[in-house]
Order: structure tokens, then sequence, then C-alpha cells
């Protein structure tokens, strides 16, 4: 058995929800020959769909909403949804069992993966993906995986040897790993979110500094040189091992843009320019900071100059973030409904390069919307908002001088309302700076919502058909 885990050929083993990555733990549990015991906190009237036929399928045995069974068991895995405190683990501790998450599980039964991994509160998934593309251009063996799309666990039993697994990170995940090994490990960026799982920023940053814990000599850690706290946790990280990425410096050893170049600087080495920013497929000033980041991370694994050019040529932007959807009343209409912080939304903003008509609102996540106030009233012609956080947003944009605020109770509604407004140069914004449930089931359907509204309004022209 693997470094850093309890016999488990036999063993009764916790996993803690039937979602996507609980299934995948209990698939992998079964194929070492453990025992999973699978505890969801749901009824068993509030299953996913197919999760029982899947499960029964590696003969787990299967409880909904009694934790009991936890007693009996000699590891818990958990699923990111569920806190390493939460108190449906109480039996679990009681007995003095170990719990951890799916990626510290998925590490200690492989720790000589070559993982790569991404973490911060805005830019994961693009920058996750494009630093794949990277590599894979390169001619580098890879896998993306983690938060952006399969568990990281699925891939860890049947990778190839070789193969660099480039891992999304959530501080969900990271909470739960104690001895995660990131051999290229970056934190892009760290602002408000969250505050329902961490109510501190203290315990925030903590929870996503652990992608640093267990590195050692050779392995690279990359950190945003733009952000205030990102730049604080570089002094407490070995210099030897140290990257920047910046938009607006020179960031030395790491990548930058310079007069319109991106622009890689490799430690010992002098810097190298690897294409002009106007060559990017990737639109917003957001995604020059992703590809700079990309590049750290991709070069530090093999990859080439050409092929990080080649990438960034070709890479489209994740769906749901900042998607030029196409235009309409000769405005543009960019979904960017991965935009569930303040963070993001300003950041989307900062990316407009005309006067926005901002679609914002959602379920609550308990954050401070006032950063938004000053960034609205420069870059905001209109105000449109939804969902129960709309009324705060609102309030924002008033007292920092927006006039022209409407509430919607639909989607439909909301690009309307956004059409009725717009003049040919404006671009109208989903960012709603919140999460997404309530009105919606996650935050891919409220953007399919915004996109399919966005497709009905008369003389609606296409991304990529002349239309932007």
């Amino acid at each position: 058995m693997s470094m850093g885990l309890p016999p488990l050929q036999g063993a009764p083993v916790g996993v803690v929800g039937a979602g996507a990555t609980g299934r995948a733990v209990a698939r992998a549990l079964f194929e070492i020959g453990a025992r999973p015991i699978v505890v969801d906190t749901r009824s068993a009237d509030a299953a996913p769909e197919g999760a029982s036929e899947e499960l029964s399928a590696v003969a787990a045995e299967l409880h909904w909403g009694d934790p009991e069974a936890l007693g009996r068991t000699s590891l818990v895995v958990i699923s990111p949804g569920v806190a390493i405190g939460d108190p449906f683990l109480a039996p679990a501790r009681a007995a003095g069992v170990e719990i951890i998450g799916e990626v510290e599980l998925a590490y200690r039964l492989r720790p000589d993966a070559i993982l790569v991994g991404i973490t911060g509160t805005n830019g994961k998934s693009t920058t996750t993906a494009l630093t794949g593309a990277m590599l894979e251009a390169s001619g580098v063996t890879c896998q993306v995986c983690g938060n952006i799309g399969t568990p990281l666990i699925t891939h860890m039993l049947s990778r190839a040897e070789d193969a660099v697994l480039v891992v999304e990170l959530s501080s969900f995940q990271l909470e739960s790993c104690s001895r995660l090994r990131v051999r290229s490990a970056a934190l892009l960026n760290l602002s408000d979110d969250h505050r329902d799982r961490h109510p501190t920023p203290g315990e925030y940053l903590a929870a996503k500094s652990r992608i640093f814990g267990n590195q050692t000599a050779g392995d690279v850690a990359v950190l945003g040189a733009d952000c205030r706290e990102t730049r604080r946790l570089g002094d407490s990280l070995d210099p030897s091992r140290l990257m920047w990425f910046s938009a607006l410096d020179r960031a030395v050893p790491g990548a930058y843009c310079e007069d319109g170049s991106l622009v890689l600087a490799l430690p010992g080495q002098g810097p190298r320019a690897i294409l002009r920013v106007e060559e990017m497929a990737l639109q917003g000033a957001h995604n020059v900071r992703n590809a700079c980041a990309a590049m750290c991370l991709a070069s530090s694994r093999g990859a080439t100059p050409e092929g990080m050019a080649e990438a960034l040529r070709h890479f489209a932007a994740a769906r749901h973030t900042f998607e030029v959807v196409g235009s309409a009343a000769g405005a543009v209409w960019v979904n960017d409904s991965k935009g569930t912080n303040v963070d993001s939304t300003l950041r989307a903003l900062e990316s407009c390069t005309g006067p926005v008509i901002l679609i914002a609102g959602g379920s609550e996540k308990e954050a401070d919307y006032r950063p938004l106030g000053p960034v609205m009233a420069a870059r905001c012609k209109a105000l449109v908002t939804l969902g129960e956080t709309g009324p705060t947003i609102a309030a924002v944009g008033r007292e920092a001088g927006l006039e022209e605020i409407h509430a919607a109770e639909s989607m439909p509604e909301a690009v309307r309302i956004a059409a009725s407004l717009a003049c040919p140069g404006d671009w109208v914004l989903l960012s709603p700076a919140s999460a997404s449930f309530g009105l919606f089931r996650n935050y891919a359907h409220r953007g399919q919502c915004f996109v399919e509204a966005v497709h009905e309004l008369e003389g609606f022209t296409p991304a990529g058909s002349g239309g932007v």
C-alpha cells in the first residue's frame, strides 16, 4: 500500500458524498480492494440520479442521511462540498478515524505523481486548461482534471507513468489535504469569497496556501505579483522556488507583459518574448494574467516557447468565463456566469472596452459588494439585477451615483431590459458577483439561460460571424 495510508485491502473506508467525486472515490477504492461505505448527507429522496446503481456496481454499502456508519471505518474520505469540520462527521471523529479529502487520497495512492496545481479566487479553470494546452502543444503527455472536470483520483490509478496531471484545486479541496505535494503550484490571486465556508480572510488564505505546504527543493511556486495578498505570501516561501507573473510590471523570474508582448524570464535565463498579446485567442486583461501564470507552470514542466505560443494563439475561453456570445442591438453580449464573486465581476468590467450594461445578482454568499460601487459608476451605463443579492448590488450602485438601475424576475426579462437600453458600442455583461442557486441549478445553467435568451434577440449575430 502507498505511503501514508493504512492497509486498505478488504478494509471498510467511508466515503462522504454520493455525487461525482464520491462515486469516483468509491470506484477507486473498489479497484484497490477496499470496501467503500458511502454516506450521503441527503435523504434517499434527494439522491443524485443513477448514484445507487453506480455505487452498487462497485459493491458499495450505501447510507442516506445517517453518518453513524462512519464510526466503523478505517478511513473517511470527504467530497469537496463537505467541510472538514462538518458536524456530520462527528461519528468518525469520535472513533478517532482519520478524515481526508479525495485529492489527498489520490496523492497518497500515487505519491510519485507529477502534479501541476492551480488555485486562487479567479482564473483557475482558464489557467488550468491553458497550462494543459501548452504542455500538449509541446509534446508533453498530460491530463487536465480536478475541480475543472473529472476528479483527480479517476486519473491517478490509470495514468501513464510519465504523465503530468494538471489539477484545478479549490480551497474546499485543499483544506482536507495534509501530505499533498504539488510539484508546480500556483496561487493566482486572493479576494473575498466563500465566507460561508471560510469566515475570515486568514482561514481562506490558509486553505489556499496548502498547495505549497509540502514542496521541496526543485519544485516551483508561482504567485501573482499584481495581488497584494499573494505578494505578501511570497515572503514566507523559499525564494529559490518562486516564479511570479504580472500584467503590469516586470516579474523576474516569471512571466509578464511588456510593450504589448508576453515575456517569459526563466531562472538563470534572459527574457524571451513568446508572442504579441494581440495574437492571443483569449480576450480581456484578466486573461493576460492567466496566460502569464500558465507560461510559468507549463515551462516548469517542459513546455517549449513554440508550444506555448501555439496554445495561446488557438486556446478558446472556457464556457461561461467572459465568453463573447455575439452582437445584438449594436452591442457586444458577454456571458461571464462563472463570475460568482465580486473580484471576478470587477475583472470582467475592466475587460470591457465600451459602456457596460451589467446584469448581476444571484444567491447570497455573504459577500461585501461595496467595491463594485465606484467601478460600476465609472464603467456602467445601466445595471439590471436578479435574485436575492440584487437589491444589495442595486443599493451599492445607487450610492455610487449609478442612476439607471432595473430589477428583473428572470433571465429572459433581464436580457430584454438590457436589450432595450443597449446602443451601438455598448457591452452587455452577465457577471453576477453571486452564486447561482435559487433561480438556477448552477453557474452553467445560468449562463446557458443567458445565451439562449440572447440568441432570441432580433438581429442577433453569433460571435465569429462578423458581428463582434
